[in-house]
């Protein structure tokens, strides 16, 4: 016997987001194999410096900021303060 269960939201994004994410992890050593391990080091370096350089920004604009400390939150009072349709299709797109 056969049941067809339909998935949540949630459930549904987070098969979404798993197969992204594990593809990529199982990708990484044969796209080095093919580019060599200098350039393959040279790439992760600089993901993480723009890695950490990005959630270093995140962080001052969330310390100094006087209000909420909800991300979202503080990102929609300063990620396009007059275009609300604009910030919000950025939220709701790389929310999902």
């Amino acid at each position: 016997m056969s049941q067809n269960k339909k998935l949540s939201l949630f459930e549904t994004a987070a098969i979404i987001a798993g197969l992204g994410v594990g593809g990529g992890i199982m990708a990484v050593p044969y796209l080095a194999s093919l580019n060599g391990f200098m350039n393959f080091l040279w790439v992760m370096l600089l993901a993480y410096l723009l890695s950490v350089i990005l959630h270093l920004m995140i962080a001052e604009i969330v310390i100094r900021d006087n209000g909420e400390k909800q991300l979202v939150e503080t990102l929609s009072k300063y990620l396009f303060p007059g275009w609300a349709g604009v910030r919000t299709f950025f939220l709701w797109f790389f929310s999902l």
